[in-house]
């Protein structure tokens, strides 16, 4: 496993998306109402620095793995059946 550590910035960059899209990826609580669906990807990788720390640290071989699994589903997503 890897010793260098990212932040949410880091999968908001390869992804392409916003900062904060990625923290409710990461911490999204799932909604009261049964008819809507949870924000939080539950695969998301788990933070490795403690929790009552104010920035969240990913390892980065697991982030990148992570990402690389979203980038797959979303180009099968894309795909013409």
């Amino acid at each position: 496993m890897s010793s260098t550590w990212v932040d949410y910035s880091y999968f908001a960059d390869e992804l392409k998306i916003k900062v904060q899209t990625v923290r409710v990826y990461a911490t999204g609580r799932p909604s009261d109402d049964p008819k809507k669906k949870s924000q939080r990807v539950e695969d998301f990788p788990k933070r490795v620095n403690a929790a009552s720390a104010r920035t969240p640290y990913f390892d980065k071989d697991e982030a990148d793995a992570w990402i690389a699994k979203r980038k797959a589903e979303g180009k099968a997503r894309k795909q013409p059946d």
